[in-house]
């Protein structure tokens, strides 16, 4: 999936973009230990983590794997969001509704 980017335009990307592209370079290329190392880098939406992590095929632990950056999902839902059950998740947000 590589893109035929000037180093112009690639300077111009923002972070992600830019982590995806070499990524993309990397599979191209068959590096895929550097495409997963990559892909730990992203900067991945905090509910989107919270999506991967409720997901039968991924899981925290799954994101743990990965090693995936977790401080937006951290900012959101508190530092211990990764252990959480959903059950005491549902119980945290109902608390802070009271507040």
């Amino acid at each position: 999936m590589a893109l035929e980017l000037t180093a112009e335009q690639r300077a111009v990307l923002p972070r992600n973009s830019k982590i995806l592209v070499a990524m993309w370079d990397a599979e191209d290329r068959g590096d895929q230990a550097e495409a997963d190392r990559l892909f730990s880098e992203l900067d991945i939406p905090a509910h989107t983590l919270m999506a991967i992590k409720r997901s039968k095929v991924g899981g925290a632990d799954w994101i743990r794997k990965k090693n995936l950056r977790t401080h937006l999902a951290d900012k959101k839902y508190g530092s211990d969001w990764l252990d959480l059950t959903e059950e005491e998740e549902i119980a945290r947000r109902r608390t802070a509704g009271r507040r």
